[in-house]
């Protein structure tokens, strides 16, 4: 890894990423593969430093997002506004564990049936 990091991961293959913001509260944050791909695609520092401040902001109370429902009814979404566009990060949260998980970054178009599908292939 560059710059000496190791990646740490949970039983699920989920990368542990409570090392964004240093001061980010007594939730631990895990990210699904989807999301890290997602976040490694944001071209400006702009939206980077936006999602990180957002991220900062669920991990400190991750009730802050809207709860969906139906088939999307375990997760969590927040918008947030960077470039001129809005954004959405969706989570969900194990409240037992004290850990939130970033399931994707993305705009709005498709972005809740792509979000469903992806869930539905993964708890395959």
């Amino acid at each position: 890894m560059a710059g000496g990091k190791k990646r740490r991961a949970d039983k699920r293959g989920r990368a542990i990423i409570g090392h964004t913001q240093p001061a980010a509260g007594p939730w631990t944050a895990l990210a699904v593969p989807r999301y890290n791909k997602a976040r490694k695609r944001l071209k400006s520092n702009a939206l980077r430093t936006a999602l990180n401040k957002v991220q900062a902001a669920i991990l400190q109370n991750p009730f802050v997002g809207d709860r969906k429902g139906g088939a999307l009814r375990d997760v969590w979404v927040e918008k947030f506004q960077a470039e001129n566009d809005q954004f959405l990060v969706a989570y969900s949260i194990d409240e037992q564990k004290r850990e939130v998980t970033f399931l994707d970054i993305g705009q709005h178009e498709n972005y809740y049936r792509d979000l469903e599908k992806y869930l539905r292939k993964s708890l395959r």
